[in-house]
């Protein structure tokens, strides 16, 4: 059984145990109005990454943002594990270019705070120095 938030450390809870969760009265699909395909565990977990991802969108106060949450195949992951519930693909290219944009603005603004370096480079020679001592 695959419990993305529970580490089994130790013996405390063995995983046959985390296995009769899913049997315990109360926790079946149905319960909390749900396919009979749906696991709850996994409605949980969707339920959790939009709201976490709704969350940091609204911390950067871009509600606008429609992030159309779905099913969506990631190219990047291995062929076996691409399709996650996650944002479209559009709402991401917008989330890092409005990410990219910040980051540029931010950085300009860092930069602007920074005294300016002297320039380095070889002090003028005097005309005199050298003359005087012969």
């Amino acid at each position: 059984m695959n419990y993305p938030s529970i580490r089994i450390e130790g013996a405390i809870l063995s995983p046959d145990i985390l296995d009769r969760l899913d049997e315990a009265l109360g926790q079946h699909s149905a319960d909390f109005g749900l396919d009979a395909s749906v696991k709850v565990k996994d409605e949980i977990a969707r339920a959790w990454a939009k709201a976490s991802l709704q969350g940091i969108r609204d911390a950067y106060g871009w509600q606008d943002l429609d992030l159309g949450h779905d099913f969506v195949e990631v190219e990047t992951l291995p062929e076996n594990e691409r399709v996650r519930y996650t944002v479209s693909p559009v709402a991401r290219k917008e989330d890092l270019k409005r990410l990219l944009a910040l980051n540029h603005q931010r950085a300009a603004a860092e930069a602007a705070t920074i005294p300016a370096k002297p320039k380095r480079g070889r002090k003028a020679k005097s005309h005199h120095a050298q003359g005087d001592l012969f």
